[in-house]
């Protein structure tokens, strides 16, 4: 299998994607991906195209291949709903497990999210906690509220501890 990487700056921070002859396999923020296998070449998509009009507010959707290998067919069930919560919409963990069949699983919802490997690509920052409170993303928390101010998607901060 050829892969192919690529870097750009954003707002968040750098940006590596890493794709396959399928479709994105990974895109990360920050530093530090360093691929297992051997890189072929650039990348094959317009995803830095599509994610700088993202961060410039004039692509609403990141239409690009991704190749995912979910490890549960919850996980995939969770992405496939994310994946279509429109720009500047969002939904409660919670909400998101009704809509997958299994009410009541909100924390597997945020365990499936907080690995998932294409984040932007698959909205997760759209997933917010009961009452529009932020939760979730941990140490990368002030991502997500750039994010969601970036769509004008409305929260409420976490208490601070």
């Amino acid at each position: 299998m050829a892969y192919y990487m690529g870097t750009m700056q954003s707002p968040i921070g750098t940006i590596t994607v890493l794709e396959d002859d399928l479709g994105i396999v990974s895109l990360q923020v920050g530093e530090g991906l360093t691929p297992d296998a051997p890189i072929t070449g650039p990348l094959k998509t317009d995803v830095f195209t599509q994610l700088s009009g993202y961060f410039a507010g004039t692509v609403h959707t990141i239409s690009v291949p991704v190749h995912l290998a979910p490890k549960t067919e919850f996980t995939a069930l969770v992405y496939k709903t994310v994946s279509a919560i429109p720009y500047g919409q969002s939904l409660s963990y919670g909400e998101v497990a009704l809509l997958c069949g299994r009410p009541g699983a909100a924390r597997a919802v945020g365990n499936a999210l907080r690995n998932c490997p294409v984040p932007i690509i698959i909205p997760c920052h759209r997933v917010i906690g009961a009452n529009n409170r932020l939760g979730g993303y941990g140490e990368r928390l002030s991502r997500k509220q750039y994010l969601l101010e970036l769509e004008g998607i409305p929260y409420v901060p976490n208490p601070s501890r």
